[in-house]
């Protein structure tokens, strides 16, 4: 009987693969969250049919520093999968960074720019100075740095904090 449950457990667990598939009840509802002190932390879209189970941002995304001026824009996109569970298979659900991301240095100016695929960096990174000078450029694959690829660059004009 032990053996014939070990069996059966052993060929579930190596039949049950994880797949993506699409998320198919889309429900967007707009949020603002504040700091503890009153000031708007986050303004963006949360999936409102999984709410209950996590706050998933969808859509795109704004967060501000507590002086008020932006820190990062950019989208978050809902997907789900298939995974073993013990009952059997059962949904999961992730939310993730995609396509351009811009986040800012506190006054103001841009501090990096760039691409995500499914949660990961990918393509040209660019990093800017406080004062709004390249400071780098860097080319991801899969959210890992090639390297080679860092080109560094020493701003043009003082910077000033």
């Amino acid at each position: 009987m032990k053996s014939s449950f070990l069996l059966f457990s052993l060929i579930l667990f190596l039949s049950c693969k994880t797949s993506k598939t699409e998320v198919e009840h889309l429900k967007e509802n707009e949020i603002t969250l504040f700091y503890d002190t009153g000031e708007v932390k986050n303004i963006g879209v949360i999936d409102a049919f999984y709410k209950e189970y996590n706050n998933f941002r969808v859509g795109f995304w704004k967060e501000f520093y507590k002086n008020g001026k932006l820190k990062s824009e950019g989208n978050y996109k809902l997907d789900t999968y298939k995974q073993c569970c013990v009952s059997g298979f059962c949904d999961g659900y992730y939310s993730y960074k995609y396509g351009e991301w811009k986040y800012y240095h506190e006054n103001g100016q841009l501090a990096i720019e760039g691409n995500f695929v499914n949660g990961k960096e990918s393509g040209v990174i660019t990093e800017y100075h406080e004062n709004g000078d390249l400071k780098a450029t860097k080319t991801y694959n899969d959210g890992a740095v090639d390297v080679a690829s860092i080109k560094e660059f020493e701003p043009k004009k003082p910077i000033v904090k």
